[in-house]
């Protein structure tokens, strides 16, 4: 869990392409996200992260790429999740997350983004706060087996143009947003 940031922003990565062939470049959660709280392009979507608003968005195994982030642009923070993604990813099952009775409880993301506030709906808070979540491929271990998920989280500080070239060998975004 992260502080909510006011004018911050979630940087998530996709594969680009097809939605045909690839599915969904974002999946929201919560139902259907406003236009000003996410921003989707081709290779990246951008999700406010203020804690005003409760909504959370996926990416799936298709789409997903071995990072995530997010930028504070008034402390001038940009933190960088990475983590371990098979090769196959696209092939394993993943636990569905969704808020609801499953009809698919293997079919989820491998990246997720929440961000918690008032929900319209019931107008209850739990935060406010943001998360940037990563999920291992779902496994039915036995006795003595095991299965290793490594996400590792990076803040970073610095003049704004080594942060922009950051964001992009990390992130693959040319600038950050304001």
């Amino acid at each position: 869990m992260f502080n909510p940031l006011p004018r911050g922003h979630v940087i998530a990565p996709f594969v680009p392409g097809d939605e045909a062939q690839l599915g969904p470049k974002v999946n929201p959660y919560f139902g259907a996200i406003p236009p000003e709280r996410l921003q989707v392009g081709e290779d990246h979507a951008l999700f406010t992260c203020d804690g005003a608003c409760r909504t959370k968005i996926g990416i799936s195994p298709r789409r997903a790429r071995n990072v995530v982030g997010s930028w504070d642009p008034d402390a001038r923070v940009l933190t960088v999740v990475t983590f371990n993604l098979p090769g196959a990813a696209h092939r394993l099952p993943y636990v569905n997350s969704q808020w609801e009775t499953q009809q698919n409880p293997y079919g989820g993301d491998v990246a997720n983004s929440y961000n918690d506030g008032r929900d319209p709906t019931t107008g209850t808070v739990l935060g406010p706060f943001y998360e940037l979540e990563t999920s291992s491929a779902a496994a039915a271990l036995g006795p003595s087996e095991s299965q290793v998920h490594v996400h590792r989280t990076h803040h970073f500080t610095g003049p704004l143009p080594a942060l922009n070239r950051l964001a992009l060998t990390t992130l693959g975004i040319e600038s950050l947003p304001n």
